[in-house]
């Protein structure tokens, strides 16, 4: 199915300094291209391989993605690519490859330890990801943050195409495909819905986040760090993070500089927008602590309107962020206002 689009989840459409290149970068028939106006779908290119919608931090490519077939007595499932399969339907992926971060973290979610998968040669395949991002490399990444938490890992077992017929044969009651796909949109914890006509997304990273953040510390798919000894809480990245994995919680004379590393999806737009090289993006790392700082608030010498700094740095500026950028001429608009944050 060609993936449809939601223009307002692309980071593209939030910034024209976006640089996230997933789709491109993991497209394998170069369907993808990146011009001035964003990004462009060759249809005439497409195999609909599907890829690109799980390489998509933000959701912003969709459409409907069978459930695996599960068995639930054996805490297994099982998948095949649609080459092996030699047809659609339930259970059956365009490519094994266009299974997200959030489709396989859904199975260890609901218990499910062994995936059993039917596929083909995929190294000759001409839907293999360009960038060697793999089901089994996001699987091992999954793994690692579950076993970190203490948790079962989920295996990989392989079966041929008459294996696989006879386990969906047998299996066909356990895939309920409106269960699935509505189980996957009303999860706690996504913060960008997609409308209800417009397809599924099938990948969240705030979902597997947010449910990893449940069972205590370890590896996180996206962890954001400020450099708070270059941050000028310009509030650029804070504008623009749509999931407030970068967020400023105010309190009368004090805030606090918040990153919620569980609710960070890795578009990076938070990089893109830094002109201090003040943020970073870290993928599958455990964050460090604390990752906060805490805020005061000051008086500007020049305009007498209000603005923050960091209460550790030893330094204050006596002038707001406009007033330094203006030289004054500018005093009437507020700091916090300008900046949304």
């Amino acid at each position: 199915m060609m993936p449809g689009i939601l223009p307002d989840h692309c980071t593209h459409e939030r910034s024209p300094l976006a640089s996230c290149l997933a789709c491109v970068e993991i497209c394998p028939r170069a369907a993808w291209s990146a011009d001035d106006n964003g990004l462009v779908l060759d249809e005439a290119a497409c195999n609909e391989c599907g890829l690109c919608m799980a390489a998509c931090p933000e959701g912003a490519l969709t459409a409907y993605f069978s459930a695996p077939l599960a068995d639930s007595s054996r805490k297994a499932a099982f998948w095949a690519c649609a080459p092996i399969a030699g047809e659609k339907g339930e259970g059956v992926l365009p490519c094994l490859h266009a299974a997200s971060d959030q489709m396989l973290a859904d199975l260890a979610r609901r218990g499910i330890r062994r995936l059993q998968l039917a596929q083909g040669e995929c190294a000759s395949c001409p839907r293999y990801p360009r960038n060697g991002l793999t089901l089994e490399v996001r699987l091992s990444q999954i793994n690692a943050a579950l076993q970190a938490r203490g948790l079962a890992p989920v295996v990989i077992e392989r079966a041929d195409a008459a294996t696989w017929r006879k386990q969906s044969d047998r299996q066909q009651e356990f895939a309920n495909r409106r269960g699935f796909l509505g189980a996957l949109l009303k999860r706690p914890g996504a913060v960008l819905q997609p409308p209800a006509n417009a397809g599924t997304s099938c990948n969240d990273a705030t979902v597997v986040g947010a449910w990893l953040q449940h069972y205590g510390a370890g590896p996180l798919p996206s962890v954001p760090t400020v450099d708070f000894s270059r941050c000028t809480l310009c509030g650029a990245c804070i504008a623009l993070c749509a999931h407030q994995a970068l967020l400023l919680r105010r309190s009368n004379e004090e805030a606090i500089f918040a990153v919620s590393p569980e609710h960070c999806t890795g578009c990076r737009l938070c990089v893109d927008v830094c002109a201090d090289d003040a943020v970073a993006v870290g993928e599958w790392l455990t964050p460090p602590s604390p990752l906060g700082a805490t805020l005061v608030k000051q008086i500007c010498g020049r305009c007498q309107n209000a603005f923050w700094q960091f209460a550790e740095r030893k330094e204050r500026e006596t002038f707001c962020p406009v007033c330094r950028k203006t030289g004054g001429k500018n005093p009437g608009r507020l700091v916090e206002k300008d900046h949304r944050y």
